[in-house]
């Protein structure tokens, strides 16, 4: 059985030496039992209603604080055991333990045998020895060979039991295969140090190194994706997602340098003494050569290097001969002329000594269904001014209409029907021009500059009240009612997100009717932050000079507390109050038999009053000083006591 014994005041005096610097060895001599149950405490003398002490006794230290006791017994004696004390030769009480339930009972035909393993309190169990160990069987430790228990199925499965020990039963339980690989799969992964044999039924041989390989098969991928590539050497690896991909799409084998972080093709270099192609070679887009090309070792001519003095004598252009084209010494035209198109610096010109400038021309032009007649500087990207002058100008569509697409500026008069037509430069006050209907709706239909009533929702997906700056594009001010919200929004539709939105003003009134203003984010004041007139604290104004004078901490007035003006962590430390209380605390060694002066920690003026807590042998003697400087602490028992102390005083 296993028992706390209680190590007694006589028994923990037999532990110190002499010089009381120091502990003794002592050896247990017997054992004595008792039927009555007893609580054992330091004070315990003697055991109550003892019947015999038992001579017989072995034991042995199992741990750092368990002693294994063995008590034998051949006698015929009869009797109950609930309490039991341990001697010393010379008689003294060492320890005891008592429990209301019967230890043991021994009968007159029986041999008591009582093992008992004991746990010691405040006590290394190396300096308790017995005389006789040679019946000695206590329980097995990591350093004392005993008895054991075996282990269960569930108890070994369980591995959490460091008392009992396994059977190949119990092992056969523990290493199934599910519990093995359930075990590697705990403890695998990079750095864990595990070799397999095989990955899926293959040997390391069939696998490709990152180290480098040759491969005896062919090698397919349907595609690397997102930062994947193939390397061929090098030590850097593409940069943001750029990788040398071979993909199959359809029918066709494809080798492309593609950067998936840009979604944009990168340039693909073949490098090499020589490089074949064996096959036909169809080239979609540029081809860029570094050195010269030859076809069956005759030169190949480029922009780089025909020209003058390259000896490139083309015989046809085209499949045309020379004769067929005009020099730009002058032709005669057979036929109609047509141009696409009027690059650059070229133009076409009816008359005038004056050239467009660079890139700008007079375009004509015919896409699908139409034809234009159009002024575009290309090297701008932008369009110019057409400008077409004649005594009269007549357009005259030939079953169809003039339509306009963008803005026609008119410099005289526009008639219809000889009937003056109004614009922005003439119409107004005094122009007698007065329309029924504005986008097919009566006046009654619009709201008036001075004044008037909605009777729906007015929307709109950008909105300026005043000012001259124009909104960007895709920006403007929302007025929006939304799942029974009205919402005032900046947001630019055009990136999908939304901007600042800044109110300016001499004052700005926020004025809920029977609600209240909730801020659903965080809000950034950059001035005063006020109620009613009263500054609003927070962290950057409240402290020292701030004025803020809170009516309760955590629900508390402030004079239910009391104000701490002077403080010491240290071992031996005190707290000042704000009305001259002081408090003082720490813990001082006090030998056996001796005096010791506890000096305060902090200068007191009027009064002290120390308490403390130890052995009762163990108290304050007295307080030295007026006003108090110390006071004495005494130690009248046979052994080095600990008092800790607390004092308050003035």
């Amino acid at each position: 059985m296993s028992i706390t014994l209680r190590i007694t005041d006589a028994g923990r005096a037999a532990l110190i030496n002499a010089a009381h610097d120091g502990t003794n060895a002592v050896q247990i001599a017997s054992v004595g039992v008792s039927p009555t149950a007893i609580v054992a405490s330091a004070g315990t003398a003697a055991l109550p209603g003892e019947i015999k002490r038992v001579s017989t006794v072995s034991g042995a230290g199992v741990a750092a604080d368990v002693i294994h006791i063995v008590v034998r017994d051949e006698t015929t004696d009869t009797y109950t055991v609930r309490s039991i004390a341990l001697y010393l030769a010379d008689g003294t009480l060492f320890a005891a333990y008592g429990q209301a339930a019967p230890i043991i009972e021994k009968s007159a035909g029986a041999l008591m045998l009582l093992a008992i393993d004991a746990t010691l309190l405040d006590v290394a169990a190396s300096q308790i020895t017995f005389g006789s160990a040679n019946f000695l069987n206590p329980p097995a430790t990591t350093e004392t060979p005993g008895v054991v228990e075996l282990a269960t199925d569930a108890e070994a499965a369980g591995l959490a039991d460091a008392m009992r020990v396994l059977t190949p039963k119990a092992m056969a339980t523990i290493f199934t295969a599910a519990n093995v690989l359930a075990r590697l799969l705990s403890a695998d992964g990079a750095g864990s140090g595990l070799d397999a044999d095989m990955v899926d039924g293959r040997h390391a041989a069939e696998f490709a190194l990152l180290t480098g390989a040759t491969f005896t098969g062919p090698l397919a991928a349907a595609s690397l994706e997102s930062g994947a590539y193939l390397r061929a050497f090098g030590s850097t690896p593409p940069v943001g997602g750029r990788g040398l991909e071979l993909l199959y799409t359809n029918t066709t084998g494809i080798v492309q340098a593609y950067n998936r972080g840009t979604n944009t093709l990168g340039d693909l270099l073949f490098y090499g003494s020589a490089i074949a192609l064996t096959a036909p070679v169809a080239i979609n887009g540029a081809l860029n050569v570094a050195g010269a090309i030859t076809r069956s070792g005759n030169r190949v001519w480029d922009q780089a290097n025909d020209g003058a003095g390259s000896g490139l004598d083309a015989d046809l252009l085209d499949g045309r001969e020379a004769g067929e084209f005009a020099l730009l010494s002058g032709a005669t035209y057979t036929g109609k002329v047509r141009a696409p198109i009027v690059e650059s610096a070229n133009y076409i010109r009816a008359q005038g000594t004056g050239i467009p400038q660079d890139g700008a021309g007079i375009e004509l032009l015919y896409g699908n269904t139409t034809g234009y007649l159009q002024a575009f500087d290309r090297t701008a990207g932008v369009f110019r001014e057409l400008v077409i002058y004649g005594a009269n100008i007549k357009l005259e569509p030939q079953g169809g209409t003039v339509g306009v697409a963008g803005g026609m500026n008119v410099a005289g008069a526009l008639t219809r029907g000889n009937n003056k037509v109004l614009d922005v430069g003439n119409d107004g006050a005094g122009s007698g021009f007065d329309a029924d209907l504005l986008d097919g709706r009566e006046a009654t239909d619009f709201a008036l500059v001075a004044g008037g009533s909605f009777t729906g929702v007015t929307g709109h997906a950008g909105a300026r009240i005043q000012g001259a700056a124009s909104f960007a594009a895709g920006v403007g001010l929302e007025l929006l009612y939304s799942g029974g919200n009205g919402i005032l929004q900046p947001y630019d539709r055009s990136k999908g997100v939304f901007k600042d939105l800044v109110l300016y003003g001499m004052n700005i009134s926020i004025n809920p009717q029977g609600g209240a203003v909730g801020v659903g984010g965080a809000m950034n004041i950059g001035g005063a932050l006020t109620r009613s007139g009263n500054a609003v604290m927070d962290v950057g104004n409240d402290g020292a000079g701030s004025g803020f004078d809170a009516d309760l901490l955590d629900g508390h007035e402030g004079s239910e507390y009391d104000r701490v003006t002077a403080y010491s962590s240290a071992f031996n430390g005190y707290r000042v109050l704000a009305d001259g209380t002081k408090e003082c605390w720490g813990v001082v060694d006090v030998p056996s038999g001796g005096l010791v002066e506890v000096a305060l920690p902090v200068a007191h003026t009027a009064w002290c009053v120390p308490i403390g807590s130890g052995a009762g042998a163990i108290g304050v003697r007295s307080v030295t000083g007026a006003p108090p400087t110390s006071f004495t602490v005494r130690n009248s028992s046979a052994e080095a006591l600990t008092f800790r102390w607390h004092s308050r005083g003035v």
